[in-house]
């Protein structure tokens, strides 16, 4: 791990658990290491927050003045970003439950509050999930005149208040077996009488985010395109809700979806960049899960620089050749049998449309 990288996860480590800054770390930072430190943290999706310690330090320890100011631009319009998410998540809500539509909150808007100051956590679409009123949902906002997308067969798309809402109609993948297996029993635990509520908002219980958290944390490093933002995002969860888990249920249902060994590796992933006290949260650890750890951070540290990032088919599937450990030792996915098949049947069709 590079110096940039290290003083990245001090600085996350300082604004989200307190631990006391370095300052003379910083002041030794030359002009081209202030700049890969905020190319860095706004790869990562962490920007905002490692500018909250910037922002604080000694005049003589800050960045030079002209990425400092391009810095705190970037942070105020992550600010902004989430206060309008807010405000569009509640126009949202009150319009589509007047036609008796609910929907909860997933990933992004709904982790937000584990941050010791959520506007700083960068939010990117609204995912929502309408308790299977999924076409009824897009029907009605067609019929206020928004254009809603339905070329993915996960979720619809469309743009309401200013923002982009994924409107879910499955919660994961279901190309798989396990997927298949995992979705139905999400399904089955996001009902509006076990969500926990704030400010008319529905949210996920807890037994939910753990296992939707790492599916879709395992389905970003499959692609490569797991960043810092979603590992802190775990890390926070859980110092927060772990007490509140039962266990043994815990531990039943991380091996009933063969999740594991992706929820150990996972921890020490988040242990290593953010610190904090999440040793009391393993269930059933094994020394092969923290090997794993070290590669999935050196995935997440160095997805740019490995492998193409091309979005054309053979880029795709380039990058998932590359990534068949993660199918051996996280993904309970059939490698061969369901990811390649599935990779190979978009790969043709991508063809046949060109």
């Amino acid at each position: 791990m590079n110096k940039v990288c290290e003083i990245l996860f001090s600085a996350l480590r300082s604004a989200l658990f307190g631990v006391e800054v370095d300052t003379d770390v910083y002041q030794k930072l030359s002009a081209e290491e202030w700049t890969q430190l905020y190319r860095m943290s706004a790869q990562q999706g962490v920007m905002a927050i490692v500018y909250d310690v910037v922002s604080q330090l000694p005049k003589e320890s800050q960045p030079p003045r002209n990425i400092n100011i391009q810095w705190a631009l970037s942070a105020e319009n992550i600010s902004k970003r989430y206060e309008k998410q807010k405000i569009a998540a509640i126009n949202l809500s009150t319009f589509l439950s007047s036609h008796n539509i609910h929907f909860m909150i997933i990933k992004g808007l709904g982790l937000s509050k584990y941050y010791p100051n959520p506007k700083f956590r960068e939010c990117g679409d609204i995912d929502i999930y309408t308790f299977g009123d999924y076409e009824k949902c897009n029907e009605l906002i067609r019929s206020i005149k928004v254009n809603v997308n339905v070329e993915n067969s996960k979720h619809s798309t469309f743009v309401y208040s200013g923002v982009m809402v994924e409107n879910h109609k499955t919660l994961i993948n279901t190309y798989s077996e396990s997927g298949v297996r995992l979705n139905s029993y999400l399904e089955e635990i996001a009902s509006k009488q076990l969500c926990m509520q704030c400010k008319e908002i529905l949210f996920p219980n807890n037994y939910f985010n753990v296992l939707f958290l790492l599916r879709h944390m395992l389905s970003h490093l499959s692609r490569r395109e797991l960043a810092v933002r979603n590992v802190v995002d775990w890390g926070l969860f859980l110092d927060r809700e772990f007490a509140k888990l039962d266990k043994t249920i815990l531990a039943e249902l991380l091996s009933k979806y063969q999740l594991v060994d992706a929820y150990n590796c996972f921890i020490s992933v988040a242990y290593n960049i953010m610190g904090g006290n999440l040793d009391r949260c393993y269930v059933n650890k094994s020394c092969s899960q923290v090997s794993t750890a070290d590669k999935v951070l050196d995935v997440i540290l160095c997805n740019n620089l490995k492998i193409e990032k091309s979005f054309s088919s053979i880029g795709k599937l380039r990058r998932l050749f590359s990534s068949y450990w993660m199918y051996k030792e996280l993904i309970p996915d059939k490698f061969w049998g369901e990811v390649v098949c599935h990779s190979v049947r978009h790969y043709i069709n991508d063809l046949m449309r060109s």
